[in-house]
């Protein structure tokens, strides 16, 4: 039985503080992480050259080399309170890991803004492509990308492809893909913003154009498209906008950041791979297959492509005038707590307690809590079997022992 204990620090015990939405998001994925490393273990699915496990399989499971602990970080504001790790080894996989993928994405869309803005200083006119392909629920993604990829460079090596470059003065482009799961299947599409010299002026003659090229060089690889639906054109003001909504990015509105929306762009009747992931996680096992099925074939897979030389033009602009930092902001994330190896690799990690920590550290702020609910955790794999009776002894008791070891303690400050 696990004592309720007077507070030590932060929120008084049974008061919460406002965990911030962000926050929320953040236990959420934290929680589809440990889903997902049950669901890629369960098939033992290992890196490319089989030598070791996915690497998601391992996020978040070790401590850095170079970090001296696995810490708990706390922001200033605990009207919109947040928690995060620290010191821990992740996989950086933007198409498997539900944690990593939002910082991975984030990067790209800095790129993305980066690429938005070289086209405003050099008078670029940019608009949005999507092209598609009809499928069906017995393609298999790897057979439908396999032929759209090849369909993809035939119209990019095709004489029609030049001369729409050179009639509209194309000067380079960025590429997304999706692949999300519906009643039909997997439906593998892309999104194409390009930059060019002038505007469209007839935009449906040039639809036209794009959508003819298209067919043609799906026909030449085993697939077909309707014709109103084979080449989408989007143009105005905000297709930088809708380009970043595409790729899931959004931004923050309380603060500016940009954030990975998981669920990406919401089809009818379709669902993400990271739908798919959760669908899985509240007990849909043909959603489970379909992730993995995602995985195995989209890891390795660029998030963005790009045409050749827009890296160099981009790094090529001058450098923006950095903001200012405030110091202190409520959104600065503070060292906290640091968590013993113990408490890490015995409880919290077996326990798939990751989530877990971060929400009550973030709803309490309170030491105690978190230690509360490592004990918690530590019961149920006792009590399951996994733990045997004498870890107990491991439960740390403020105040009456020094062993780090076997605790969690604030961080020196």
């Amino acid at each position: 039985m696990v004592l309720a204990l007077t507070g030590e620090q932060g929120s008084p015990l049974g008061k919460s503080v406002n965990i911030s939405s962000t926050c929320e998001k953040v236990v959420k994925r934290f929680a589809l992480l440990d889903h997902a490393k049950m669901l890629l273990g369960s098939i033992d699915l290992r890196n490319r050259k089989g030598e070791r496990p996915h690497a998601t399989r391992t996020c978040h499971a070790y401590k850095c080399h170079n970090s001296e602990g696995i810490i708990l970080k706390l922001n200033n504001n605990p009207q919109e309170s947040r928690a995060s790790y620290s010191g821990v080894q992740t996989c950086g996989n933007i198409h498997a890991c539900p944690v990593c993928s939002s910082r991975a994405a984030a990067e790209k869309a800095e790129f993305l803004i980066k690429a938005l803005r070289w086209a405003k200083l050099t008078n670029k006119k940019d608009f949005m492509l999507t092209l598609t392909a009809r499928h069906n629920r017995y393609m298999t993604l790897e057979e439908l990308e396999t032929r759209f990829k090849a369909a993809w460079n035939s119209f990019t090596g095709h004489r029609t492809w030049r001369k729409l470059k050179k009639k509209l003065g194309i000067s380079h482009w960025i590429a997304n893909i999706e692949a999300p799961y519906g009643e039909n299947g997997w439906h593998y599409h892309k999104h194409i913003i390009l930059f060019c010299d002038w505007e469209l002026l007839k935009e449906a003659d040039f639809q036209v154009d794009f959508a003819n090229l298209w067919i043609d060089c799906l026909a030449l690889h085993g697939l077909e498209a309707l014709p109103e639906r084979a080449a989408k054109i989007t143009t105005g003001s905000h297709v930088g906008d809708e380009y970043l909504t595409k790729c899931g990015i959004a931004v923050t509105e309380s603060n500016g950041r940009l954030e990975y929306e998981m669920t990406g762009t919401k089809e009818k009747d379709s669902q993400s791979h990271w739908e798919l992931l959760e669908l899985s996680y509240y007990g849909n096992a043909h959603a489970g297959n379909l992730y993995i099925e995602y995985v195995q074939h989209m890891t390795g897979k660029n998030f963005l492509t790009t045409s050749h030389g827009l890296n160099d033009e981009i790094a090529a602009l001058p450098e923006e005038a950095a903001a200012a930092a405030d110091e202190g902001t409520a959104d600065e994330m503070n060292d906290w707590a640091e968590i013993s190896p113990y408490w890490w690799d015995e409880v919290i990690r077996p326990a798939k307690g990751m989530s877990e920590v971060l929400k009550t550290a973030a709803k309490t702020r309170n030491l105690n809590h978190v230690r509360e609910l490592l004990w918690e955790l530590q019961e149920k794999l006792i009590q399951s079997g996994a733990l045997d009776d004498y870890h107990r002894k491991y439960r740390f008791v403020p105040y009456a022992s020094d062993d780090f070891a076997e605790g969690i303690r604030l961080f020196a400050r």
